[in-house]
């Protein structure tokens, strides 16, 4: 009880205030890194850390040169930058995810190889480095898509994210998606018109214990790109559970 103790932020923007606000109010102390200099965040924190957060050297750095590893109760990340957490969790005893885990979470390709390992369903596709890998692919794949869509395999968010409705639109489609790849690997897959729904929950012991579902609506083509979000989810309850 007479131990200063800390919430870490990993990349925290103006967008988890509220989160920041929660920590503060339980008497906890904060801990937050942000590379931009004007993050509101960054501002109101006990402790600023400015680095990129996927910078993990930098930042068990400071924590290190200033003796805050063990104080630090919790690290969180409000946006996905899950390796960065769990390596750093890892390395200060904190509980978490696994790093393997985590960094599957940031490698949509590696999502894709898991998934089919444990026959989790998930869109007919396959990663591309080129657009050359992907016309042979496709002409192998012997599927007339109506649409694809093609992802960066570890941009952040919808970053990169575009919808084909034509053969004409392939090329550019997938080129915007490569050019936002850190990896230079790009998911194309079958596109499934449809609703958009964040599913929350907590997967724990081989039980899913649900949080609740968000109602999303995105762009037109070519640009999937989410642009409203409502909650709670206007589903019905066997959908839901469903």
């Amino acid at each position: 009880k007479n131990k200063e103790l800390y919430v870490m932020f990993i990349g925290a923007g103006d967008w988890d205030k509220p989160q920041l606000n929660l920590a503060i109010e339980a008497g906890l102390k904060t801990i937050v890194t942000n590379q931009n200099p004007e993050s509101l965040c960054l501002k109101i924190a006990d402790i600023s850390i400015l680095a990129d957060g996927r910078d993990i050297y930098k930042i068990l750095s400071f924590i290190f040169e200033n003796n805050l590893q063990d104080k630090i109760l919790f690290i969180y990340s409000g946006t996905e930058l899950f390796t960065t957490v769990s390596t750093i969790s890892k390395v200060l005893n904190i509980p978490w995810h696994s790093i393997l885990g985590s960094y599957i979470c940031e490698k949509k390709h590696l999502m894709r190889k898991y998934f089919s390992k444990n026959n989790i369903k998930t869109p007919l596709g396959f990663s591309a480095k080129s657009f050359n890998e992907f016309e042979n692919k496709k002409n192998n794949l012997n599927n007339n898509f109506s649409n694809w869509i093609f992802k960066p395999s570890d941009s952040l968010s919808s970053k990169g994210v575009s919808i084909a409705d034509s053969d004409r639109d392939l090329y550019d489609c997938f080129s915007h998606a490569l050019s936002n790849s850190l990896s230079r690997i790009v998911i194309c897959e079958e596109f499934i018109p449809g609703t958009l729904h964040d599913i929350n929950g907590i997967l724990n012991q081989g039980k899913f214990y649900p949080l609740g579902i968000n109602d999303k609506k995105a762009a037109p083509p070519p640009y999937a790109v989410v642009v409203e979000g409502t909650a709670p989810t206007i589903l019905m309850p066997q959908k839901q559970d469903q």
